[in-house]
């Protein structure tokens, strides 16, 4: 009786180990039958798109933006070149940065474009013109004067400048001009222009109304960070609306000091 009753016990066993290993390769099977459905739903059947939203452009209208691909009502929903799109569009418009693409099938065909666009960050006077860039340096558009919130760039340069190229600006100015003006936006202030023409006294102006000399770039974030305190301690000290000149020339890591000298900088 004792014999029976454990290979009666083993027998259980063995058959709810056997269930459990059906149910675990139905799960599978079925996941893998509903992955080929819409594979070949997505891939072999042909689906006309009923909808083409553009989203995301203040620039460009969505005509625009549509005029210029392969795009259209009718079209196949899968057979469209994402890549060929981007590149396109990206080239022609220069704001645009790049393009998502958002497929739907129910409870309609469509497909959405999203679109990220740049915006005018830095500023280059060109030509008896304004070319405007964006935060990496990509040339956007161009003003008959400077647009308000954008950063004037001085430099000694030759430039050639192109809407829709890079800037030809030098990497390591561009590293240095990029670091300065994050770090004052971001603390709140307004960056009108970084002159690089001398590479020994960088100077900027800060929100009408400070110029900041700081010297060669070395110790550069170092100096920016000091000038973000030191700014609110000359207001508190001379009045909001005090202006000068601030020397950070000097300043090191072990001679954290700055100057300021209250004049009329205009």
């Amino acid at each position: 009786m004792e014999i029976r009753e454990v290979d009666s016990r083993k027998e259980k066993k063995a058959k709810k180990h056997r269930n459990k290993s059906r149910a675990v390769i139905f799960a599978v099977c079925f996941l893998i039958i509903i992955c080929l459905a819409f594979w070949i739903v997505t891939h072999a059947v042909d689906f006309p798109k009923e909808k083409i939203r553009v989203s995301g452009s203040s620039v460009y209208s969505a005509e625009e933006i549509l005029d210029l691909t392969d795009m259209s009502v009718g079209d196949m929903i899968f057979g469209t070149n994402n890549k060929k799109i981007n590149n396109t569009l990206v080239e022609k418009f220069p704001y645009i940065q790049s393009v998502e693409f958002k497929r739907t099938v129910l409870p309609e065909f469509g497909v959405q474009m999203i679109i990220t666009e740049g915006t005018d960050v830095f500023c280059y006077k060109y030509d008896g013109f304004f070319l405007t860039a964006d935060g990496n340096n990509k040339i956007l558009s161009k003003f008959t004067a400077q647009p308000d919130g954008t950063t004037l760039i001085k430099t000694s340069q030759k430039l050639k400048l192109s809407i829709g190229e890079t800037a030809n600006i030098n990497e390591a100015d561009f590293l240095n001009i990029a670091t300065i003006n994050s770090t004052m936006t971001k603390s709140g202030y307004s960056v009108g222009y970084i002159d690089i023409t001398d590479s020994n006294s960088i100077k900027i102006l800060i929100d009408n109304q400070f110029i900041v000399d700081f010297g060669a770039s070395n110790n550069l974030e170092g100096k920016v960070a000091h000038l973000n305190g030191m700014i609110k301690e000359i207001i508190v000290k001379n009045g909001q609306n005090t202006t000068g000149l601030i020397d950070l020339s000097a300043w090191t890591n072990k001679n954290q000091r700055g100057y300021y000298e209250p004049s009329n900088i205009f």
